[in-house]
């Protein structure tokens, strides 16, 4: 094989025992999905989670200052995959919440992660770009593209600004609210972390490399709302933001030692 290239494989085999404690309601055990909060029914004290997963990639020297990186990740679970803790409103006619039902998920999930990195080394700097898709059999399609640009100061100090886009789609069965004149579907959440939303990410890192150890911070500003609209919504609940946007902003200092 050319030395150039390098390939890489991985895998992995996970399994998890979720437990249901008393802190959402004062009862134990897992929720019974689709059922009324208020009933506080259980479907049973705990469950299990399976998950597999398989990872390929390549690393290619494009040229003496440039190379790319690609992966491919697949991922399958199987077993308990709600949220105990997530509720979705019935409302009526008004958007006035007539009761709360336990979320209900599939018991299965089929993910694929296609990555992609490039990697540009100019005069002490260095540029990357990259971009991540994924998507799984939830409904779920999501784009990440990235950009940093390391910028030497000296041998030692770097100034290192980045930004960062992500945007998805809701999955098939992500409902912010149930009208109680619908049918209940059989999958059924309100997480709002399975509906379409974007994201963009702005931030700095200054760090400082010492012999045998490095000195770094960075600060980012992280904005995130809604793809969604909420005007056909009913009732009251048409004037109001079911995802609110998140504004976010984050520090962080890092001190690393090479053994």
């Amino acid at each position: 094989e050319d030395r150039s290239r390098t390939w890489s494989l991985g895998g992995s085999y996970t399994t998890d025992s979720i437990t249901g404690t008393d802190s959402l309601d004062g009862v134990g055990g897992l929720p019974m999905p689709l059922t009324n909060a208020a009933n506080k029914l259980r479907q049973s004290a705990s469950d299990d989670k399976q998950a597999k997963e398989f990872k390929i990639g390549l690393t290619q020297v494009i040229n003496a200052k440039s190379l790319v990186q690609l992966s491919y990740t697949k991922n399958i679970s199987t077993g308990y995959h709600n949220d105990p803790y997530k509720l979705v409103s019935l409302v009526d006619s008004n958007g006035i919440s007539t009761a709360s039902l336990y979320e209900s998920r599939p018991d299965s999930r089929d993910r694929n992660v296609f990555f992609g990195e490039y990697t540009l080394f100019v005069d002490g700097d260095v540029l990357k770009l990259d971009y991540r898709f994924f998507n799984d059999d939830w409904g779920i399609n999501s784009n990440t593209f990235g950009v940093k640009y390391r910028w030497a100061q000296s041998e030692n100090l770097y100034i290192e600004p980045h930004f960062r886009y992500y945007t998805q789609s809701a999955a098939d069965f992500h409902q912010f609210y149930l009208e109680d004149s619908s049918p209940v579907p059989t999958n059924i959440s309100s997480d709002s972390r399975l509906s379409a939303f974007n994201s963009t990410t702005l931030g700095v890192k200054v760090g400082y490399n010492f012999a045998n150890y490095e000195i770094s911070g960075r600060i980012e500003k992280m904005q995130q709302k809604t793809n969604e609209s909420f005007s056909d919504a009913p009732g009251q609940l048409s004037g109001y933001d079911l995802f609110a946007p998140i504004n976010a902003l984050i520090a962080q200092v890092n001190f690393s030692v090479k053994f």
